[in-house]
């Protein structure tokens, strides 16, 4: 499989898409040329191949462009060595059913952010490779995983999601049911990609407007992913409602019980534990274990489903 200078200057190099269905790219985005001949030459091929980008210059920019051009990956390249290995991951089984959850999750975001259409294969595509990837290693060691890799709103979203996905499967759902919660999970949060930077990462505690910016991330991810005519309506019903509580007193519109959907009550508890384990310097993270004990203070409170949090605490073994 012979990799050719497409003809343009300045142009990144290109995997011949063959039976394999794929085109690498590699070079900086941040030139105007090759950003430009990129833009062109991906529309072009748009739905006839997965894309791949082999980033000389590896910064958000640049990885947030990658994907507005439809990226199915994205890697960083220093040398021809690099290039090589990431043609070779193509050739030999890199795809979106095995490619790196982390830039799959950035891939998702990132068109959110640019304002872009959110493409339905590519949530099909993360949370299959989450629940594959967590099949192969582990919970345990999956969270371990996107704990020393990524921060912030990622981490949590994978780690809400990669929560879901083994909770279904001890929950005893189909691949199908366990793929529909997996994927309303890495969408819960989708609406923070509409949140300033300098609130989502910010080191220390939120001041009370920058409060009430972040409780409007369920309202935009809606408003955002009801444009995507794939969207499952529960899908989208988790996303509006996934901090409501059982007892009216969560938000965005104090929905109590009998409002509130099973599948949306699944990932309020997967959200809340990551939340009370991720390490922040603000405060101190829980211990799986305490993390448990307080969501079954929030059920005995009647804020969460008593039997769903029963079963999550079997999980208990495998988080620690």
């Amino acid at each position: 499989m012979p990799i050719t200078q497409l003809p343009h200057e300045g142009l990144p190099r290109q995997l011949a898409a063959d039976a394999y269905g794929a085109i690498v790219y590699c070079g900086d985005l941040r030139n105007i040329a090759t950003a430009r001949a990129v833009r062109a030459h991906s529309s072009a091929v748009a739905g006839t191949c997965r894309l791949y980008f082999g980033l000389t210059r590896f910064d958000h920019w640049a990885r947030t462009q990658a994907f507005a051009f439809g990226a199915s990956g994205v890697h960083a390249v220093t040398c021809g060595k690099d290039l090589r290995a990431l043609v070779s991951k193509v050739r030999y089984g890199f795809s979106p059913e095995t490619a790196d959850s982390g830039e799959q999750f950035h891939g998702i975001f990132a068109l959110g952010q640019q304002g872009n259409r959110l493409r339905a294969d590519m949530v099909e595509a993360a949370g299959e490779t989450v629940i594959d990837e967590i099949e192969s290693i582990g919970i345990g060691e999956w969270l371990k995983r996107v704990r020393e890799h990524h921060q912030g709103t990622y981490q949590h979203c994978m780690t809400v999601t990669g929560l879901a996905a083994r909770y279904g499967g001890l929950l005893g759902f189909s691949h199908r049911d366990q793929k529909h919660l997996t994927e309303a999970a890495l969408l819960h949060d989708i609406g923070k990609a509409f949140i300033p930077l300098a609130i989502l990462d910010k080191p220390g505690r939120l001041d009370m407007n920058e409060v009430e910016i972040i409780r409007a991330h369920p309202v935009e991810g809606h408003r955002y992913l009801e444009d995507l005519a794939q969207c499952d309506p529960m899908v989208l019903e988790s996303v509006l409602r996934h901090h409501e509580l059982l007892d009216g007193s969560g938000y965005p519109d104090g929905r109590s019980a009998g409002q509130i959907s099973d599948l949306t009550r699944l990932i309020t508890i997967c959200d809340i534990y990551s939340a009370m384990i991720e390490q922040r310097s603000y405060k101190v993270s829980h211990t799986p274990a305490a993390a448990i004990a307080e969501l079954e203070a929030m059920a005995g409170a009647g804020k969460l489903d008593r039997a769903l949090v029963r079963a999550f605490g079997r999980l208990e073994a495998e988080l620690a």
